[in-house]
């Protein structure tokens, strides 16, 4: 799998990532790069996982 991590694309877009509460801008990227590097560590992930995934980071995000 990391011989081909160059190619992998992030199971949400920015545009379902705005949909969800990440505010435009570089938030959009620094939330990509973070779910990229989960989903190294989780390569069974599915489109749902990252979805809860992402729900988890902002809960987080928002008790900061």
């Amino acid at each position: 799998m990391l011989q081909d991590a160059w190619q992998l694309s992030p199971l949400l877009d920015g545009n379902e990532l705005m949909e969800r509460g990440v505010p435009k801008g570089r938030a959009i990227g620094a939330t990509q790069a973070a779910l990229i590097e989960w989903q190294l560590e989780t390569p069974d992930a599915t489109q749902d996982d990252a979805r809860r995934w992402l729900a988890r980071r902002l809960s987080e995000e928002a008790t900061r």
